[in-house]
């Protein structure tokens, strides 16, 4: 499977995980490289790591029998050779993208044929080779047209679209509508290509803020899908924008977050491009110095592409400086070395532009011949080119060089002389070009032009124009000035709705950690309370408990004393300090100054944190000095069993969280040292009384009653713990609860029964404490009779939980005796028929059965979401309510969503 051209951050996730999982070679050398593509641009370094990780894989992966793997193999090509181009080492790039190409060619692996002369067009346009970039483009589109991989053909095609546009603007805009309709939908990716592309073309037809919404649309876009080369240059981009509007201190501000982002790279192209953008800037502020020392580094970073676009740009900001500062020897320089590059790489636009600053750094010079013609050569490609703007620049410079020197009429001419022939075609094209106001210089220019042909009134006329331009202009500034800052303030508007989205989500995901640590925990303490429900003696209990309570907590030292006889004195049973054990004093329970004492007198938790400066109390001899201490009386109903406590060497380790957690272990500990002295006294008067066989008969029979007495009240203490004690464990239990709750909401269900069934469900199962461990946890299919007593969980999970008073446990009584109820009635234990069954009862069926059929358990595989799906819809009205069902599937994006957030664990 061929991985998609980018990324979002979520797939680049899952791909890690990926990885993560991966045990074999076969598994990771597609995981790395897959990884390492998508890294190509976000974090170069590492995707070369990457890169260097899955190498010496190879040898593995050439088999014949390894064809998907070959494919990963050239992929490995095509991502060194774009860390190549990246790094302008485009000799190095072609050398890795034929290599990739002949490999994909002998793979017939299209999609890999597509990217490789996908990286060509990079190259050959860096290089600026324009024929040979448009060539690889249309084969990098008649691939991926063959793969009917869409996402790849529309960003090829916006691709070509763009580069078009630096040449003919126009035609560019009419292909992009005729491709792209606005309701056509377009992945994150292909979208990002063509909002950059929309922006080129409405900045080259001074549509600006079409423009800026463009470029800024594309911007962020590529951010999210790792494009990050081309998200640097579409700040740049929104940088111009506000230059062309005026507000030059945002568009620094966009032009050097540009080029800081660019700095990270090392990327020389893109990092020149930004300091040229920086540096033109500077210009336009009056800061040349600043200007002069950016497009000067500029040039030194992209002296590697002397004929890239980026590099042409930058050659006539120079020139422009020069000019500027009043060196026209060296501005014509400049212009006469970037048109003989931009002529080389095809790049129209720029051909314009260099040939109009030559004619005037030519003009300045006196060289009027040359200015002349270098004049006429830009007027004609920006005719070609429909490029209004250059070609009344250029006609504008026509009349200055006839003005100054007795020229030959040019063609046509009904004007009085030539200066003004060529003013009013400035002034008759300006005029036709809807946004385009004349300037104030061009009618001061005509108003000149004809005084100097004796036409005062006409010279008058063109005058009063000038002021009037004047006047438009200063209206069109404060325009342009209105929509820069409308523009700011919607930028700042999205950046802080971006904020929020990421502050949301990451709260979102810190919500989904904390679940998914809860489950966790829920599993260890399930496993905890199991283990210790068999041990037959106190040690036994405390041991059990120590084993597991540095996987919950941190603590450093762990002790239990329990009370005597007497009921007066502490006696201690337990004690292990960082992995040794050690010996305790007893304590008497009226200790005035005893921790352990107060805790058992007061019949309370107690918490206390020591100032380290402090002077230790209570020391117990050989012990450390802990800061944290956690005591907890242990209770089994009134009476007190004695105090168990954790304690640390961190100053304040335990919060509601780790109190809550310990609070059960408590209970635990209660109700197994409670059932473990029982046994004990049960063992003591067997031994005591065993030549007084039917006292002894009469004894065991009223301990063996006690012992079901206490499994009740265990039962009981169990589910007061409930916020950290589920039968179920893993995942399984969240997922369920979620589902039912999505299925309640759909069914209208009030705020309060949703939120109810959310905590009531997970206790579905708890009467599978009563099935005995053979029939419980086999791995395999349960034979008639086995099903029979799996069944009755459902009556002992209704029987541990009906006598409570608390609305959680009574609804979660409910829900265990009526989820294997089934609609038509054929379900148990009742055989309860259509809406007899409660509607809690109904839902979780659905929630609960789905979620078991797509979960693998040690007797059978997960089922696949369609298998699943498609047994549910059959089921309703059988076994599932429809409603229930009906509900289910209408909401199937949140169920989706629900099991991704609660995988279970690898």
């Amino acid at each position: 499977m061929n991985p998609s051209l980018f990324a979002t951050e979520t797939e680049l996730a899952a791909l890690e995980r990926e990885l993560a999982a991966s045990s074999t070679d076969n598994d990771r050398l597609p995981a790395l490289v897959a990884l390492a593509w998508q890294l190509r641009q976000r974090e170069s370094r590492r995707a070369l790591a990457l890169l260097e990780q899955a190498e010496p894989l190879q040898p593995l992966a050439e088999s014949p029998a390894t064809r998907c793997l070959s494919s990963w193999l050239a992929r490995i090509k095509l991502v060194r050779g774009e860390l190549c181009w990246l790094c302008a080492d485009f000799t190095q790039a072609q050398q890795f993208a034929d290599q990739a190409q002949a490999a994909f060619d002998a793979l017939s692996d299209a999609v890999g044929q597509g990217d490789a002369r996908l990286l060509g067009a990079n190259i050959a346009h860096m290089l600026g080779h324009g024929e040979q970039r448009d060539t690889c483009l249309a084969q990098a589109l008649s691939a991926f047209e063959r793969s009917g991989d869409g996402s790849r053909i529309d960003y090829c095609g916006a691709r070509q679209i763009l580069m078009l546009s630096m040449r003919d603007p126009q035609s560019a805009r009419l292909q992009l509508a005729q491709r792209f309709d606005a309701s056509q939908p377009l992945s994150d990716i292909a979208l990002a290509m063509v909002e950059a592309t929309r922006g080129v073309i409405a900045a080259l037809t001074g549509d600006f803020p079409s423009a800026f919404h463009s470029y800024v649309a594309g911007h962020q876009l590529a951010l999210e899908t790792g494009q990050l080369r081309d998200a640097i240059l579409g700040a740049s981009n929104v940088a111009v924008t506000f230059s062309n509007l005026g507000d030059l201190s945002e568009a620094l501000e966009w032009a050097e977050q540009a080029a800081a982002l660019a700095r990270r790279t090392d990327w020389p192209v893109v990092v020149g491009n930004t300091l040229f953008r920086v540096g033109d800037i500077q210009r336009l502020l009056g800061r040349q110095q600043d200007a002069q020392a950016s497009l000067a580094e500029a040039q030194a970073v992209m002296r590697v592409v002397r004929n890239s676009h980026g590099t042409l740009l930058n050659l006539q900001a120079l020139g422009d400086l020069a000019l500027d500062m009043g060196k026209p020897a060296q501005a014509a320089e400049y212009f006469a070395e970037s048109v003989e590059r931009a002529q080389a790489s095809r790049a129209g636009d720029l051909v314009v532009y260099g040939h109009r600053g030559l004619a005037d750094a030519l003009n300045r010079l006196g060289r009027v011949p040359e200015a002349l013609a270098a004049a006429k050569l830009g007027l004609k490609d920006a005719q070609q080119l429909g490029i209004v703007l250059e070609q009344v620049k250029c006609l504008r410079i026509l009349a200055a060089i006839h003005k100054q020197q007795n020229l030959a009429e040019p063609e046509g001419m009904v004007a009085a002389n030539p200066s003004l022939h060529y003013l009013q075609l400035a002034l008759h094209l300006s005029s036709q070009v809807e946004g385009l106001l004349p300037s104030a210089d061009l009618f001061d220019e005509l108003a000149q032009a004809h005084a100097d042909c004796g036409d005062f009134k006409t010279a008058y006329e063109q005058a009063c124009s000038a002021a009037a331009a004047r006047g438009k202009k200063s209206t069109q500034d404060a325009n342009n000035r209105a929509i820069a800052m409308q523009i700011r303030e919607e930028t700042l508007r999205a950046q802080a709705e971006v904020e929020h989205h990421r502050i949301t989500a990451q709260a979102e995901a810190q919500r989904a950690e904390s679940l998914h640590e809860s489950a966790l925990t829920l599993e260890i303490l399930g496993q905890v309370g199991r283990e210790i429900t068999a041990c037959m003696n106190v040690d036994q209990v405390c041991s059990t408990l120590y084993r597991h309570v540095n996987d919950l907590l941190n603590a450093s030292s762990f002790f239990v004393f329990l009370l005597d006889d007497s009921g007066q004195q502490l006696s201690g049973a337990y004690f292990i300090e960082d992995g040794r054990s050690m010996d305790l004093q007893d304590r008497p329970l009226d200790h005035p100054t005893s921790y352990i004492a107060r805790c058992a007198r007061e019949r309370q938790e107690l918490l206390v944190d020591i100032d380290p400066d402090s002077v230790p109390v209570n020391l117990i001899p050989g012990s450390q000095n802990q800061l944290t201490l956690l005591f907890g009386p242990l209770l089994m109903g009134e009476r007190l069993l004695g105090v168990m406590s954790i304690q640390s060497l961190e100053r304040h380790a335990y919060g509601e969280r780790e109190r809550s957690i310990f609070r059960t272990l408590c209970a635990y500990a209660s109700i197994a040292i409670d059932n473990a002295q029982a046994y004990a006294e049960v063992t003591a008067a067997k031994l005591k009384l065993d030549d007084r066989a039917a006292w002894l008969a009469d004894e065991v029979s009223k301990a063996t009653a006690e012992s079901l007495k206490r499994e009740r009240e265990a039962v009981f203490h169990l589910c007061k713990a409930a916020e950290y004690r589920d039968p179920e464990t893993g995942a399984h239990i969240l997922r369920m609860a979620h589902f039912s709750k999505v299925i309640a909401a759909g069914l209208k269900l009030s705020e309060a029964e949703q939120d109810l069934l959310l905590q009531a469900a997970p206790m579905h199962d708890i009467g599978k404490v009563g099935i005995a461990d053979n029939i419980l946890l086999k791995p395999g299919r349960l034979t008639p009779d086995e099903f029979e007593i799996m069944k009755r969980h459902a009556e002992f999970g209704h029987e541990i939980l009906r006598a409570s008073s608390s609305p959680v446990l009574l609804a979660g009584a409910l829900i265990a005796i009526t989820h294997h109820e089934k609609f038509d009635g054929s379900g148990y234990p009742k055989g309860l028929m259509g809406e007899a069954i409660p509607i809690f009862g109904r839902i979780v069926a659905v929630a609960d059965v789905f979620d078991a059929l797509t979960s693998e358990r040690p007797y059978k595989k997960a089922w696949s979401l369609e298998d699943a799906a498609a047994f549910i819809r059959a089921q309703s009205g059988a076994h599932f309510d429809p409603a229930c069902v009906e509900q289910f599937f209408a909401h199937w994006d949140q169920i989706l969503e629900i099991r991704q957030r609660f995988k279970d664990a690898d």
